[in-house]
């Protein structure tokens, strides 16, 4: 499984590197540090998600999350990834981001085997279907970035609720997010 994604990932790579690269500022919005990459993304997962926009979009989210790390420090893609790739976490990426105490969150990171969207750990990305639905792609890649942070940190057992909100802020960050809470600095 690992290696069929990681063959996937490069195959996906590579035809990014041979498209033209234009800017689709009109399809991300607000511009953010990650957008020419996340509309990158967009374009090279096209054909994979025919008439599933939201799907489209949660995934050029994620996938460009790896991209970024990858860039960062060459390997640690996969470390990033390692939750889902691994298969011991779910990805839902048209989720409700309901919470424990049943309330809804553009995104959610649960790391325990009973869930409120059912049978965890999964991160679950609430994208369509809500009055507050992630119509934007700058919020919706700060989302997908804090909660795939959170995962990360719930995976190897740097869980702290306390430290973690502020943690997963700067990793959505670094990882070229535009700061929309601010709370943690």
């Amino acid at each position: 499984m690992k290696n069929r994604l990681r063959n996937h990932i490069s195959g996906l790579l590579a035809g990014m590197l041979l498209m033209p690269v234009f800017p689709l500022q009109a399809a991300s919005g607000l511009p953010f540090p990650a957008s020419r990459d996340f509309d990158n993304a967009m374009i090279a997962g096209a054909a994979y998600f025919p008439g599933d926009r939201a799907g489209l979009r949660c995934w050029a989210a994620a996938y460009t999350t790896y991209m970024r790390m990858e860039a960062m420090v060459a390997g640690w893609g996969d470390v990033w990834l390692a939750p889902f790739q691994q298969g011991e976490w779910n990805f839902k990426c048209s989720g409700l981001g309901k919470s424990a105490a049943d309330t809804y969150h553009f995104g959610i990171a649960c790391p325990n085997e009973s869930c409120p969207e059912g049978s965890g750990p999964y991160v679950s990305i609430g994208i369509t279907g809500r009055k507050n639905a992630l119509r934007d792609d700058s919020t919706l890649y700060y989302v997908v970035a804090h909660e795939f942070a959170h995962a990360f940190h719930f995976y190897y057992g740097y869980a702290n609720d306390a430290v973690d909100e502020c943690v997963a802020d700067d990793v959505a960050i670094a990882l070229g997010a535009r700061d929309y809470f601010g709370h943690c600095r």
